[in-house]
C-alpha cells in the first residue's frame, strides 16, 4: 500500500517531539504521559492507532496552540502587511496561506482557505488595530477550538501524525526513549501477548530483516530460517512496565534476544544504502 506524504514541517514537528523527550522539560511533555497513567485504552492489546500515533497527535496540538511566544504581535504584523498591499494593489497577496500556523498547515494539505484575520474581521466587525491584546487572544483561542469541530481537521491530523510517525518509527533510539518514558508512567505489567502479523511485518521491513543487535540476516532470502530465530523483542521489557505497542517492537534473532540483558536495550545500528570507496577524497567524487 503507497500513500501520498507531502512533509509539511514534518521534520520540525520530529525535531520537537524527540526535544521534549530529551530536553527536561517535564511539565510540558508531561501532559501527555499523565494522559497515559490515567489509562490509554486498553494497553494489553496492540493497536495500529499506536501510542506513537497518539503522541504525534498531541505534539501537532501543541505546535498548534502554542506556535509562537508573542504570536499576538505576528498577527498584528501580518495585518499591517496585508494593509500596506492593499493601499497598492496587491490584495490578493496570503490569501491562500493564511495568518497562523494551522491555516497554513489546512490549506496545504486540503486546498482550503482558512485565514484567522479574515475571521476576525468576520466574527468581530473590527479591524486588528482596533483589538486589545487579550481581544485578539480570545478570538484565536475560540478559532482554534471552532477549527477542531470541523471533519477537515481530523483528516489533517490523520494525515500529518501519520507523515511523523512513518520518520519517527524508523528511529529505533527514538524509540527506546520514548517506551522508557511511557513505563514510568506505566502502572501495571503488561500480559506478554502474540504479537499480531500486520505489526510484525511493519517491524520486519523496517529492520530490514536483520537482527538490531548483531545484524544476522533473518529474511530467508539467502538460507530459510529457523522460525525459533525470528523474534518480535519488546524494546523495553514488559517486565520492566514497557507496552504492547508497535512502537516498542524490534527484531532479534534467538541467540541475541536471549542473551542480552533484561533491562532497556536496542541498537542504533543501520546498514547503509551504499559505502564511500576508502582511497578516494569523497569531496572529490
Amino acid at each position: 500500500m503507497f500513500h501520498q506524504i507531502e512533509y509539511f514541517d514534518v521534520y520540525i514537528l520530529c525535531q520537537a517531539a524527540e526535544g521534549l523527550l530529551t530536553s527536561g522539560f517535564e511539565v510540558t511533555v508531561n501532559d501527555f504521559f499523565e494522559s497515559f497513567r490515567e489509562g490509554y485504552g486498553d494497553q494489553n492489546a496492540y493497536k495500529k492507532y499506536s501510542l506513537l500515533h497518539a503522541y504525534c497527535e498531541w505534539i501537532i496540538r501543541q505546535n498548534m496552540w502554542n506556535e509562537d511566544e508573542n504570536i499576538v504581535c505576528s498577527v498584528r504584523e501580518k495585518y499591517e502587511m496585508r494593509k500596506q498591499d492593499a493601499e497598492i494593489g496587491w490584495e490578493n497577496v496570503e490569501e491562500i496561506i493564511g495568518t497562523l500556523w494551522i491555516d497554513h498547515a489546512l490549506n496545504y494539505y486540503h486546498d482550503t482557505k482558512y485565514d484567522f484575520l479574515k475571521w476576525v474581521a468576520r466574527e468581530s466587525g473590527k479591524a486588528v488595530d482596533q483589538l486589545s491584546d487579550t481581544e485578539l487572544e480570545d478570538f484565536r483561542y475560540d478559532y482554534l477550538h471552532e477549527i477542531q469541530e470541523e471533519d477537515v481537521f481530523d483528516s489533517f491530523l490523520t494525515q500529518l501524525s501519520g507523515e511523523m510517525f512513518f520518520v519517527l518509527f524508523q528511529n529505533r533510539s527514538f524509540l527506546d526513549s520514548f517506551n522508557y518514558r511511557l513505563a514510568t508512567y506505566n502502572q501495571q505489567i503488561k500480559a506478554r501477548i502474540h504479537t499480531p502479523k500486520w505489526a510484525q511485518r511493519a517491524v520486519f521491513y523496517r529492520d530490514r530483516g536483520c537482527c538490531a543487535f548483531c545484524g544476522k540476516d533473518l529474511s530467508g532470502t539467502v538460507r530459510i530460517p529457523d522460525d525459533r530465530e525470528i523474534h518480535y523483542d519488546h524494546i523495553v521489557p514488559l517486565e520492566d512496565n514497557g507496552v504492547n505497542d508497535i512502537s516498542n517492537l524490534q527484531l532479534s534473532c534467538q541467540d541475541c534476544n536471549l542473551t542480552k540483558n533484561k533491562d532497556t536495550e536496542t541498537s542504533s545500528l543501520y546498514q547503509l544504502w551504499y559505502e564511500f570507496d576508502s582511497d578516494m577524497d569523497i569531496r572529490d567524487q
